[in-house]
């Protein structure tokens, strides 16, 4: 039979039908192609560019300060009345508070799926309804959002006093604040004007003058307001009050009564309110020590373009040096956003590049050169069409979108392949060009839906995933989803129609296919080390990569010059082979066996420990933070000196470029360094461990290191929740574990919410001897709090800005316990008593820090695993140590972290499986109208299953979050080859070949796409596998995923097929 009509009878479905449109209307294709080309570079051109999507996370955080106040009474005074308040809400998940001395941070999770604005309107209203003690400050509510992460920080640093810098610093601010998609600039280590009153007690004690006196003088004093209008002469007048102060003089010169003045009992000092912290700058090149500074946190406004505001405010600084701040004040810009953005684009957009050429490289060896030309076509115009349309999913240009474009590179060819290569085959049977392409993608035509079809099911669930990860993700499988519907489009509409035009049927000069050869070989290596190179970073992996596609290319032109993939000795041996298999129902059996123990054997890894599982791999830090905890009851300057030892030694270290400290603030026994290093000389591991070394034995201080890598925020890998009524006994279960976890290898920068804090001394009033004065234990509290912190009396105005007037007491001059007995207290009668007369002091150890979750005391123990170490050997040592008979009586233990993590996400990540599965075997089930068929198809999953697992083994990885989701990937994208092989079964059948003949047949035909869609989704990715650990392991995962189902996929399907369809000697071949 004419092999030609074979393909003439099927039945013209829609796909062939659009496509015999586009191909004899060629004007409309080109119409098309403009219109996807215009539509793409506007969308590109067009779309923000970030490092994170847009999120906003469904929580709302309250922010309390009262200044001065020990982490007990702000525990009792505020963050339990903030939490009874909030609780009785609805659609809470959790409430969590943390609280230190003179701050009450509150944190509660909603459930996923509410109006967050519609919850802080809630959460605000309730706030108001608050009645909290005096001198705390009114609660701040926030909502978070990755908008919100700063777009800079900006340091101004200089041989200048701290105020002088404050000035020059708010200049700067106020001009960036200008810049277009700049939002606000904050300021930190700033100080603000004030205007102090210092009183002297023994004077006020003479003339009978008190604080509440002396309040009272200064803010009647200072006074403006409206009194109304009038009309004189038939003019209108305003009448209004204005005796505000406008000079420090008129403040000294009040009158407290007829003969007393505020400057007879009191000093007023125009000056800078008291420094609670320093920051300095350290920038390699420079200086060459750390110079004092200011901090300016610059914010930028929802939906700016990141990389474009970034260069503005940079533009402006350079600009207005010597103009706006002096020549001899360092104006830095670190941890610029923009830099990020721009590596990690950079780098991923690189790996687009090497992943297209490889692609590319791939086409060239299956199929012919103008073949491989038009396939290619489809990549730009896919991607084109993603830009064009990722702004109405609102998807932003940003690290994971560009993360699923590649990905999706290796995809979104597979259609076009398979079009080509259909039509290729039935121009080589005689069918003309046109025909070729019309009767071609109509018969590949519901195959190519379908894989599609199959393909979204399993990227839908991920583009679903719950949680705050589900949504950093969600843009990954969106944007692949975006893709290979455009390449969709694409393979059906465009390919034939291009194929139709460029494979004429016109006889040209045929090249020397010698020199052709030679010309593709050279191309080949030229293009597969561009491709791997990377800027000489990857030198040998690109000859090696080089030498492999050269070889590869050198042997399909000395074999295969003159015939197709197909009619090769590679797979005419296939061909047999699978034959030999099927025509014995013993051989298949035998086969399917094989099958079923190498997958058991694969799961006994998890279990062996030789396939580690783990949350998130260890990517390479880019930056750090030190953190320093001063022995508590520290000064400020003594924290300061901690701080200048370690600075000294990071000024020595050859690969820090940069640090900033701050040190105090709120809590002025703490400090923060943060330090960017170069890791082009050495890597960020050895540096980090370089760092630790040096510093970690400096006395004095508690020590740790955050490590700032790329990808989405995480926690610490090791969090152990301690909960009891006990305090003192969870608080000696938490130094017992701390203990534990500094005897694991390992497990370094170990941290805990129950360390020492600020020593107190507790005023114990005697209520009997007060009450006998007029004065209660909050009168007396009160006006000691003024004494110490100081009261606002008044504010007044310097032009725009607004100044306190506060009055305080020395308290330099209270230099001993004996000082703080003689503080006076005013009675009622305005009679003066000293404190020792009403009070005894008590010395105690105070709580730096109180954790609290849903309402009840918490212990949390923090660490991080240096690299090569896994989480799940930690918290095993520890489970084996701290059995439920070890644990002190009423004490609990919750191993938080990357334990929870997995537990969660890995369930999440399963339930979408599950659901992948489910729709991908329901599109199976009405494309081929069969149970049978996908059921056989869907043993490609577990095939992928064994490849994702001896993968991560052989390439080091671990088992982690972005392995399980290309494992999820693979259920959508594996099936495919099968779908293409048992399509092409069942036509062969019903065109009367026999079982053996259609498998062997099918097998033979089907041996080139199948190859060649599986390459180019490697491909796609492999260039990603060499950048970061979790896009190594999300690639590691695919790429072995399919190379393993696409070997299983040729044998075992066809093997599954005849054993379904009844082979045997005796029985006959039965339809599925």
């Amino acid at each position: 039979m004419n092999p030609e009509l074979n393909e003439k009878k099927i039945k013209i479905n829609i796909f062939g039908k659009v496509a015999h449109t586009f191909i004899n209307q060629f004007q409309l294709t080109v119409l098309i192609i403009l219109l996807i080309i215009s539509i793409g570079v506007a969308g590109a051109l067009s779309l923000p560019r970030e490092s994170l999507p847009e999120i906003v996370f469904p929580a709302i955080t309250i922010q309390t300060l009262f200044p001065g106040a020990s982490p007990e009474d702000v525990e009792f005074l505020v963050t339990e009345k903030i939490e009874n308040k909030v609780k009785e809400f609805d659609d809470i998940e959790t409430i969590e508070s943390e609280t230190s001395f003179g701050l009450s941070i509150v944190s509660i999770q909603y459930v996923e799926g509410i109006d967050i604005d519609q919850k802080k309107i809630e959460i605000d209203n309730a706030l108001k309804e608050l009645q909290l003690s005096d001198g705390v400050q009114d609660p701040r509510s926030f909502i978070f959002s990755t908008s919100e992460i700063p777009l800079m920080n900006i340091s101004v640093a200089g041989d200048y006093s701290q105020d002088q810098l404050t000035l020059i610093a708010q200049d700067i601010a106020n001009e960036i604040e200008g810049v277009t998609g700049v939002q606000d600039v904050t300021l930190s280590g700033n100080v603000n004007r004030e205007i102090e009153i210092v009183t002297h007690e023994l004077l006020m004690m003479k003339y009978g003058v008190d604080y509440n006196a002396l309040r009272t003088a200064i803010s009647s004093q200072n006074y403006s307001a409206p009194i109304g209008e009038v009309s004189l002469n038939g003019v209108r007048y305003n009448l209004r009050v204005d005796e505000r102060f406008k000079a420090v003089e008129e403040i000294a010169n009040t009158r407290i009564n007829d003969q007393i003045y505020v400057k007879d009992v009191a000093d007023v000092i125009d000056g800078i309110e008291p420094i609670r912290s320093y920051n300095r700058t350290f920038i390699k090149g420079l200086n060459d020590q750390a110079l004092p500074s200011i901090f300016l946190s610059v914010s930028r406004k929802v939906g700016s373009d990141v990389i474009g505001t970034s260069k503005a405010v940079q533009e402006l600084l350079q600009k207005e040096k010597g103009i706006l701040y002096p020549e001899d004040v360092t104006v830095y810009v670190s941890n610029d956003l923009a830099v990020n953005v721009s590596n990690d684009l950079d780098k991923i957009q690189g790996s687009a590049l090497s992943g297209l050429i490889v692609v590319i490289i791939v086409l060239f060896l299956f199929i012919g050169i103008k073949e491989s030309l038009i396939v290619s076509i489809t990549i730009p115009l896919s991607l084109l069409g993603t830009l064009g349309l990722l702004s109405i999913f609102n998807i932003t240009f940003n690290t994971f979108a560009i993360l699923g474009l590649i990905v999706a590179l290796g995809l979104l060819v597979d259609n076009s392949i398979i079009v080509m290569e259909n039509i290729d085959r039935l121009k080589r049977k005689g069918m003309t060009a046109k025909n070729a392409a019309y009767y071609g993608t109509n018969q590949v035509g519901f195959p190519i839906v379908s894989s599609t079809f199959t393909t979204l099911a399993a990227f839908f669930p991920l583009a679903i995933l719950p949680g705050i990860l589900g949504a950093f993700i969600s843009t990954i499988p969106l944007t692949i989803m975006i893709t290979i519907s455009v390449a969709l489009v694409v393979s059906i509409v465009i390919t034939p129609s291009i194929a139709a035009k460029i494979l004429n049927d016109k006889k040209k000069k045929q090249i020397n296919p010698w020199i052709k050869g030679i010309l593709s070989i050279v191309i080949v290596a030229a293009l597969s080390f561009y491709a791997f190179y990377d800027g000489g970073e990857n030198l040998l992996l690109a000859l090696i990569m080089m030498a492999i596609f050269t070889s590869l290319m050198a042997l399909k032109v000395i074999f295969l010059r003159n015939q197709g993939l197909e009619e090769s000795k590679l797979t005419k041996v296939y061909s047999h082979f699978i034959g030999w298999i099927v025509t014995k129902k013993r051989r298949a059996i035998t086969v399917v066996l094989i099958g079923v123990i190498v997958l058991f054997g694969s799961f006994t890894t998890f279990g062996s420990g030789l396939l580690k599982i783990a949350f998130f791999p260890n990517g390479e830090p880019t930056s750090l933070n030190i953190n320093v905890d001063t022995v508590g009851g520290m000064t400020l300057d003594s924290t300061d000196e901690v701080v200048k030892e370690i600075e000294a030694l990071l000024v020595k270290t050859e690969a820090v470029s940069q640090f900033n400290s701050t040190i105090g603030g709120n809590e002025i026994d703490s400090a923060s360094i943060s330090v960017e290093f170069d890791t082009s000389q050495k890597n960020g591991f050895d540096i980090l461990n370089d760092i630790d070394e040096q510093i970690k034995n400096i006395p004095g201080a508690k020590i740790s290191i955050q490590t700032l890598v790329s990808g989405p925020p995480v926690g610490k890998p090791i969090d152990l929740r301690i909960q009891g009524d006990d305090l003192e006994s969870s608080t000696l279960f938490a130094t017992e574990l701390e203990s534990a976890l500094q005897g694991i290898k390992g497990v370094y920068n170990i941290e805990s919410s129950s360390t020492q804090g600020v020593p107190q001394l507790l005023i114990d009033i005697n209520k009997n001897k007060s009450l006998g004065y007029g004065l209660s234990p909050q009168q007396i509290t009160n006006q000691l709090r003024g004494e110490i912190n100081g009261i606002t009396a008044t504010t007044i105005r310097d032009g725009k800005n607004e100044i306190d007037v506060v009055i305080r007491k020395d308290i330099e001059l209270i230099k001993s316990v004996n000082e703080v007995k003689n503080l006076f207290v005013a009675t009622p009668t305005q009679n003066m008593l000293t404190l020792s007369s009403l009070a005894d002091l008590v010395e105690q150890s105070g709580i730096s820090n109180i954790s609290r979750k849903d309402g009840e005391r918490v212990i949390s123990i923090t660490a991080d695993l240096k690299e090569g170490f896994n989480v799940n050997d930690v918290v095993s040592t520890l489970q084996n140590k701290y059995t439920e008979d070890a644990i002190p009586s009423g004490v609990i233990l919750q191993y938080s972290g990357d334990v929870e993590g997995i537990s969660q996400n890995f369930g999440n990540l399963f339930q979408s499986m599950i659901l992948a599965i489910f729709l991908v075997f329901i599109i199976l089930t009405l494309q081929f109208k069969s149970i049978t068929q996908p059921f056989i198809i869907l043993t490609t999953i577990p095939m992928a299953l064994i490849g994702v697992i001896w993968g991560l083994i052989i390439t080091g990885n671990e088992f982690g979050f972005y392995a399980f989701m290309g494992l999820v990937a693979l259920v959508g994208i594996a099936v495919n080859d099968a779908i293409v092989l048992i399509d092409y079964i069942n036509y062969l059948r019903s065109e009367n070949k026999s079982l053996v003949e259609a498998i062997k047949e099918a097998g033979k035909t089907r041996f080139n796409p199948v190859l060649a869609t599986t390459l180019t989704t490697i491909s796609g990715v492999l260039p990603l596998a060499f950048k970061e650990a979790y896009y190594a392991q999300f690639s590691y995962a695919l790429i072995f995923g399919l190379m393993m189902t696409t070997i299983l996929t040729l044998i075992f399907i066809p093997t599954i097929y005849g054993l379904f369809a009844g082979l045997s000697k005796n029985r006959k071949a039965v339809s599925l």
